[in-house]
């Protein structure tokens, strides 16, 4: 059963979020107040603890908010049916209410084929609808059924260095590539470990198994059950999606190919790092110093680190279930294209593109960053590095 609130029944509530700074797409949710537009509903989607219901509050108390009419919230539980609560929405709009957040919207069973109504009745009527929710996949699916062309749409996962330091009062750029990714509004120089979400290598892991593992799980889950798996459905039984995501997070930044799943798992920065302290010559290192290295050791660690699993019985991941689950991590803004470029030694040319094709960035730059942390912890962890030569050098 739904929760249905007044914003004024929300006070403490919206006390603490009017101070906080706002997000650049709260001017879009802004200009969807403002506009005459009798069409749209606004959906503001993205990953956990990126701002999206913020946002949404913030718009509720606004000025622009304010001259339509009353405001108010729905919050949708789980097993709601959007056919359900038409009669709650049709009586709030009679009670002034023009202005409505349906917060985890995608909580409702129907959401994808039966969210057409809120458009196609409700907006009609002269509400202005904000849709929230974490289940970012099922938006995606529901702007290819019912919603359609009928939604405005703002993204809330890639959060930039510009924006991410208006937010978080103390953050730099360290602090940004370290922790980057998720918001965190009462951040101090105390609570890191507390506060964000790609704190340690336990919060990062948890954080891809809830806000995206789990996220693509559910959506197919609750679209039609098996059928919407697709060739993914043996992964997802046989619990091997969550490792195969971890690991395509890990080296995705770079390319991907269906190798890095398919082989033995040995992870490309582990591979580089030691070959190239290898053939820096400078270090007089021997090169035989890198045969004591126990290599199945740091892979055992770093695996076990990683959540990932690699045995004989690992299941192959053909081209098909690849390309999907990386059209389902871009779907969730988790990735973005881009080139991978190099500077030509003649300072005044231009940065000239190395490769033919696209390559593929992680938004979340603690994310990365909690993989490479975790890399260099069981380099030097290792017995031989910690007490020889290497260690010193």
């Amino acid at each position: 059963m739904a929760i249905i609130q007044n914003i004024n029944e929300l006070k403490e509530r919206i006390n603490i979020v009017s101070k906080w700074d706002h997000r650049d797409l709260y001017n879009n949710v802004i200009d969807y107040l403002k506009s005459s537009d009798a069409m749209h509903v606004y959906v503001l989607r993205g990953l956990r603890r990126t701002g999206k219901t913020t946002i949404a509050l913030q718009a509720l108390i606004s000025e622009e908010a304010k001259k339509l009419g009353k405001a108010a919230i729905m919050q949708v539980e789980d097993g709601d049916r959007i056919s359900l609560l038409k009669k709650d929405i049709k009586e709030l709009y009679n009670n002034g209410v023009r202005v409505l957040l349906i917060d985890e919207a995608t909580k409702a069973v129907d959401f994808t084929n039966g969210s057409a109504v809120l458009p196609d009745i409700f907006s009609g009527m002269g509400m202005k609808i904000i849709l929230t929710g974490t289940d970012s996949l099922k938006f995606y699916f529901a702007n290819g059924n019912g919603l359609f062309d009928r939604v405005y749409e703002g993204r809330t996962t890639y959060i930039p260095f510009k924006e991410w330091k208006k937010i978080i009062k103390l953050g730099d750029l360290d602090t940004y590539i370290e922790y980057g990714g998720t918001l965190c509004h009462e951040y101090t120089e105390k609570d890191k470990v507390d506060c964000f979400s790609f704190a340690n290598s336990t919060k990062t892991y948890e954080y891809i198994d809830s806000a995206i593992a789990q996220n693509i799980q559910y959506s197919l889950e609750t679209e039609s059950g098996r059928r919407s798996f697709h060739d993914l459905f043996k992964l997802y039984y046989d619990g091997l999606l969550t490792g195969i995501i971890n690991r395509i997070v890990e080296r995705e930044n770079h390319y991907i190919i269906l190798e890095t799943v398919q082989r033995k798992f040995f992870p490309k920065d582990l591979e580089d790092g030691i070959n190239n302290i290898a053939k820096d010559t400078w270090r007089n290192i021997p090169y035989e110093t890198f045969n004591k290295i126990n290599i199945e050791k740091l892979i055992n660690n770093l695996m076990k680190s990683l959540a990932i699993t690699n045995d004989k019985t690992l299941h192959e991941v053909t081209d098909e279930q690849m390309q999907r689950l990386k059209k389902y991590l871009y779907d969730l803004d988790l990735f973005v294209p881009d080139k991978t470029y190099v500077i030509s030694p003649q300072y005044n040319s231009d940065p000239i593109c190395i490769e033919d094709k696209d390559c593929n960035i992680c938004v979340q730059p603690g994310l990365r960053y909690n993989h490479a942390k975790t890399l260099i912890n069981t380099l030097t962890n290792d017995t031989f590095i910690q007490s020889g030569k290497l260690t010193q050098q």
